[in-house]
């Protein structure tokens, strides 16, 4: 696999299931944020480069699933979204996070996250 007009497409990432996904130039570096689908979470990836390698940068993960009535700190019933606030910087990264898990509860909330490794 080598990219060039009538080859098979190729991947940059390996098989996965990608949802809501945001890349943000910010402070001389890059940041790409999705919905992880399996195991369900957000996560976060710092880049030198918007070249840089998918497959040796570290994902962190930013938000994770709990069940309705029981959300916490980082903890999010059915979170969707994860994109990046403008005006985010990498000492205040802020993301807002989508939950919807039934016809009436619908909301977004803004998060900022601590102790993002750049």
């Amino acid at each position: 696999g080598a990219w060039a007009w009538g080859n098979y497409p190729t991947t940059i990432t390996a098989r996965r299931r990608w949802g809501e996904i945001c890349f943000r130039a910010m402070g001389g570096r890059y940041a790409l944020t999705w919905l992880n689908m399996e195991p369900l979470s957000m996560r976060a990836q710092i880049f030198a480069l918007p070249t840089s390698n998918l497959f040796t940068t570290p994902e962190q993960t930013v938000i994770v699933p709990t069940t309705p009535g029981h959300e916490t700190g980082n903890a999010v019933a059915s979170p969707y979204g994860g994109f990046i606030v403008p005006g985010s910087t990498f000492s205040d990264f802020d993301i807002t996070v989508s939950q919807w898990y039934d016809a009436r509860n619908y909301r977004v909330m803004q998060y900022r996250i601590n102790g993002l490794a750049v």
